[in-house]
C-alpha cells in the first residue's frame, strides 16, 4: 500500500509518482491539490521531479535542530501574523490564527524529534509542527450548513465524481477558498465544468446544453449561486444575469450583487 505523501489532500505517493510518470509538473501536480495547502510535501515532490536533491541526507542533526528550534520561535504567538502569506479571506478579518489552526499532537519537543527524524532518512513522513493542517472540520465549525448546502464538500467524494477529485479537488473547502488570498473564491472559476457537461432536458433559456458545449461555463455563476445560501430568484435569461464583472468583484471580496437575505447567514 501506498503511503500518504500529501497528508492535508490524502494523495498518496503512487499517485504523484504516476501523474509526474505521465509528464505532469509541478503546476499540474498543484491543481492536483498537492503542495497547495501547508506545503510540507513540496520539497519531496521537488525532489521526484528531480528538481531538488536529498538535501537532508547531507545535514547534521545538531543543524537540523537548531533550523528547527529557529521555526519553533517564529511559530511563537506573539510573532504567528508574520507567517501569513497574505491578508484573510473576505469574512476572515475578526478571527485569531487559533479559530483555524489547532494545535498539532505532541509538545514542542516531541514534534522537533519527529521532524528531525524526517529530515535526516529516519522517518517517511513529517509531523505537524505547531499547529495541524486547515481541515473541513475546521471550516465547517463556523459554516454548518445542516445538509442544505447545494454544494458540500462531502458530496464530492461520490464515486461519480472521481474525474473532478482529480482535476480540482472539490471535496476540499480550500480548493476553491484558500486562505490568506484576500476574496473569497480563489480556484479561478474552474469548477463547473468538471460535473455540469450535459444536460438531459432543456426548460429554461438559454440554452444550458449550448452554454456547455461552447465552454461558456464562466456563466453559470450569473444565474446561480454555488452554495444556494443567497435569497434571491434565479434569472431565467442571460439578459437578466448578473454582469460577469459584478460576479468576479464578488469573488474577489467585492460587493455582493446577489442578495442581503442569507438562507444561512454565515457569509459564504
Amino acid at each position: 500500500m501506498s503511503r500518504i505523501l500529501c497528508e492535508c489532500r490524502e494523495i498518496t505517493r503512487e499517485t504523484v509518482q504516476a501523474a509526474i510518470d505521465d509528464g505532469a509538473t509541478l503546476k499540474d501536480l498543484k491543481r492536483l491539490g498537492c503542495t497547495v495547502q501547508c506545503g510540507s510535501c513540496l520539497p519531496e515532490v521537488e525532489d521526484m521531479l528531480g528538481k531538488r536533491r536529498a538535501w537532508w541526507a547531507d545535514i547534521h542533526r545538531p543543524a537540523a535542530l537548531a533550523a528547527a528550534m529557529g521555526l519553533a520561535v517564529l511559530f511563537a504567538p506573539p510573532l504567528e501574523d508574520l507567517l501569513a502569506s497574505g491578508p484573510e479571506n473576505t469574512g476572515h478579518d475578526g478571527l485569531e490564527c487559533a479559530d483555524c489552526h489547532l494545535e498539532a499532537p505532541g509538545t514542542t519537543r516531541q514534534q522537533l524529534q519527529a521532524n528531525t527524524q524526517w529530515l535526516l532518512g529516519s522517518r517517511e513522513t513529517p509531523a505537524d509542527f505547531v499547529h495541524g493542517p486547515v481541515d473541513n472540520d475546521a471550516c465547517e465549525d463556523c459554516h454548518d450548513r445542516d445538509g442544505e448546502d447545494r454544494h458540500p464538500p462531502f458530496r464530492f467524494r461520490e464515486a461519480r465524481f472521481e474525474d473532478a477529485r482529480d482535476a480540482i479537488a472539490p471535496q476540499y473547502c480550500v480548493s476553491c477558498h484558500q486562505e490568506h488570498q484576500g476574496g473569497r473564491v480563489t480556484n479561478g472559476g474552474e469548477t463547473c465544468e468538471h460535473c455540469h457537461e450535459e444536460f438531459e432536458e432543456e426548460v429554461l433559456e438559454p440554452d444550458h446544453q449550448a452554454l456547455a458545449d461552447d465552454g461558456r461555463f464562466e456563466t453559470c455563476l450569473q444565474c446561480h449561486d454555488f452554495h444556494d445560501n443567497h435569497l434571491f430568484d434565479e434569472p431565467t435569461s442571460l439578459d437578466d444575469a448578473i454582469p460577469l464583472d459584478e460576479v468576479q468583484a464578488y469573488q474577489d471580496g467585492g460587493e455582493d450583487p446577489y442578495s442581503t437575505k442569507k438562507r444561512f447567514g454565515d457569509g459564504r
